[in-house]
């Protein structure tokens, strides 16, 4: 099976628990500041092309490399690129010049220094091995804790499930 056709199936099968048709994903250890401010904030300064710097939130289409060891970051929002493209210029990435399609990030800088989560947070996807899992309790209390619209979504190897039914 190519890296396409993996990226293509697991996202099949997360789709079907999250409503969003073209996803952009956003990887973070910093979770609960996001939910308590609201806001996806910015912590890069690019260089711009224009010169200069250019603040700028990192993205990714490709939620595989994200959770094949969550080495961006323990958790994964899942946004909506489409209503973000209406509000936010885009900028797409690849300054590690990945060779590998399993490696290739398919990066999108949003130009902008932060995103309020509540109109573009669509999902969120936990690690269901790692130190997550011992805080599933938490995980399904934060839907009426931050006013969250959808349940959290957990990933046990390439499958993926709602945090509330694995408790």
């Amino acid at each position: 099976m190519k890296f396409i056709d993996i990226i293509n199936e697991n996202w099949a099968s997360l789709k079907k628990l999250i409503n969003v048709k073209k996803p952009l994903f956003h990887a973070t250890n910093s979770i609960v500041n996001i939910l308590r401010d609201g806001y996806i904030k910015s912590s890069l300064d690019s260089i711009s092309s224009f010169g200069g710097k250019q603040s700028g939130i990192s993205m990714s289409r490709n939620l595989e490399v994200l959770t094949k060891d969550w080495r961006f970051g323990s958790v994964v929002l899942v946004l909506d690129e489409n209503m973000l493209k209406q509000k936010y210029k885009t900028l797409p990435l690849d300054y590690w010049k990945d060779k590998t399609p399993e490696s290739f990030e398919f990066e999108e800088r949003i130009l902008t220094e932060k995103i309020p989560i509540k109109k573009y947070l669509k999902g969120i996807v936990i690690d269901g091995y790692g130190k997550n899992k011992a805080y599933l309790n938490d995980w399904v209390s934060w839907k009426n804790k931050f006013n969250l619209s959808f349940d959290v979504i957990v990933k046990n190897g390439n499958k993926y499930m709602y945090a509330k039914d694995m408790i």
